[in-house]
């Protein structure tokens, strides 16, 4: 973490950064911003929304994963929060490639703090650790203190529905989801190719898995770069990284396979099966063995983070053909100086030898949870209204978008957003560093609000909307494959469910690694590797989730 600023030179910056976002506004009362339908500005004047009595002192501990942002203590949100709540923070930052695996740690030790930010903890893990108290219920303090939170459900529905779906068994409510709409994750499965070499080549982009084969072997074997070496890389990915996994888009053209889930479960009718132990999965991994086999496949794609792969992407001569990944940006230098970023075009989900042709429909609103509090914390009234003032609408402006007027500001007449409408807002430039919280915190974002952002263009953003609309929702059908998310497990079985289910996706995972990447055999080992499955216990983890299914629609 960098050295902190003196005191002095603190309090200025935050105090210009502050005032530059309020544009010269007179600030009115809570009551006179309700009657007038003025939605305010950034700069909530210090007292407006005090949670802390004068005098009185409360430092929170709040655990937070580094998502472009790794200075929170000095941060211009977190000096912005704690002037106007009264409230003191103290952090725990989780690395972001490796959050889920810190989190378990952290929960594990008992070492836990007491909020946490930005990690979707699924429903069984919820039923897990409010069993054993880590987690408090939060039904009573959204009565009391959750007017933030309730007008944003209002832009959704039912209160009483959603309240329903996001609470477990016992009727309670352990964590604050998040409100957001994101048009290009409803498709995360995605696969650029570099444009260049197809018109060096001649070549189109592919269309089917054997297309793709033929591009990437002409990719391998005819110099596209010409500079008469054999340095090219036809297709590469991360282990770590936004969906930066080769197999989460290849192997959608062979089996199901959810990128948004752990389980890899999945419904036929009203009966949930397991994808990873059927004859597409398998026919998935020898395709892409064969990939590997024949060179076509980085090695390094099994071990390396997006970080490398991005070394790849802006390599001096261009060597990358295709990645896999959730967006460009995870393998390329977007506005950097090589423009490369430019120059990647997507290649759509991909039809297999079957026919089938099919992406993951993820349904984006409440599809994670992103706050909650624990057992540890003195103070859980401060802490949820802490929580409740993030999702005030001028407030998240800030934590996600930085400072009004400098960084964004109300978009103009005529100014379209990516849908090519009237748009909400425009973005000014990105936020400098350590001035927002990013992704940390529950975020409410609309569809109608994330497809109304004006953006000078080209955009990563655009290119996104554009990729998503043309060439991944088509193929992301919701014909009801997808397991529902709101699945409720019982106390007695939630422990059991989580063991099996983290057993099961470790060995999963391992054994996809090694059969494509030559350390198993898949002819031979094949089905050692069912019985394995068996062993562990896949067949009591589909009753448990299948019950659940059962019990929560009455099939």
């Amino acid at each position: 973490m960098r050295k902190r600023l003196t005191d002095l030179t603190s309090v200025l910056l935050v105090m210009v950064l502050i005032l530059a976002g309020c544009g010269g506004h007179t600030e009115e009362s809570s009551s006179q911003k309700k009657e007038t339908g003025d939605k305010g500005s950034i700069c909530t004047p210090k007292g407006v929304f005090p949670i802390v009595k004068e005098g009185e002192e409360v430092t929170l501990t709040v655990t937070v994963h580094n998502k472009n942002t790794d200075d929170y203590e000095n941060n211009v949100f977190t000096k912005y929060l704690e002037e106007q709540t009264g409230v003191r923070l103290k952090f725990n930052v989780l690395n972001h490639v490796d959050s889920e695996e810190q989190f378990n740690i952290m929960m594990t030790s008992g070492d836990y703090t007491d909020i946490i930010l930005g990690l979707d903890i699924p429903r069984a893990e919820q039923t897990m650790y409010a069993q054993d108290g880590m987690l408090i219920p939060l039904n009573d303090l959204y009565a009391t203190y959750g007017d933030g939170i309730k007008a944003a459900i209002k832009e959704y529905g039912s209160e009483e529905e959603i309240i329903a779906y996001l609470s477990l068994n016992d009727g309670n409510m352990y964590g604050i989801t998040n409100f957001v709409e994101s048009f290009h994750t409803k498709a995360k499965n995605k696969m650029w190719i570099y444009k260049p070499w197809l018109d060096t080549l001649g070549l189109e982009v592919p269309q089917t898995t054997e297309e793709f084969y033929h591009v990437l072997k002409a990719f391998k074997e005819q110099d596209p770069n010409g500079n008469g070496i054999a340095d090219e890389v036809p297709l590469a990915g991360a282990a770590k990284g936004w969906e930066t996994q080769v197999d989460k888009f290849l192997m959608n053209a062979f089996a199901f396979n959810n990128t948004s889930g752990r389980d890899n479960l999945y419904l036929d009718g009203n009966t949930v099966y397991a994808s990873f132990n059927t004859e597409g999965w398998r026919q998935g991994i020898e395709y892409m063995h064969q990939l590997y086999n024949e060179g076509l496949i980085a090695p390094e794609s099994c071990t390396q983070d997006s970080k490398q792969l991005k070394l790849m992407g802006e390599s001096e001569v261009p060597i990358l053909g295709a990645a896999a990944a959730g967006a460009v940006s995870e393998f390329t230098q977007v506005n950097g100086d090589s423009g490369r970023w430019l120059e990647y075009v997507p290649v759509p989900i991909l039809e297999g030898p079957t026919g089938r042709r099919k992406n993951i429909y993820n349904e984006t609103a409440f599809d994670q949870y992103r706050a909650y509090i624990t057992d540890r914390c003195k103070h859980p009234d401060v802490a949820f209204r802490v929580i409740d003032f993030l999702l005030r609408e001028d407030v998240n402006r800030m934590a996600q978008y930085g400072i009004e007027g400098t960084d964004w500001r109300h978009a103009e007449d005529g100014e379209q957003g990516l849908d090519g409408k009237q748009g909400v807002i425009k973005i000014m430039q990105t936020p400098e560093r350590n001035t927002t919280w990013a992704q940390s915190i529950p975020e409410l974002q609309p569809l109608s609000f994330r497809i109304g952002r004006v953006f000078d263009l080209p955009h990563i953003e655009s290119i996104l909307y554009r990729a998503t609309k043309e060439h991944y929702l088509p193929y992301a059908a919701d014909d009801g494959e997808m397991l529902p998310r709101d699945l409720i497990y019982p106390e007695d079985v939630a422990t059991e469910l989580v063991d099996l289910q983290t057993n099961i996706k470790t060995y999963v995972d391992e054994m996809l690694v090694r059969f494509v990447f030559n350390d198993a055999d898949i002819k031979k080992d094949w089905d050692n590797y069912l019985q394995e499955l068996e062993n562990i216990g896949l067949k009591r983890y589909i009753e448990i989730v299948q019950d659940a299914y059962n019990q929560r629609y009455g099939k």
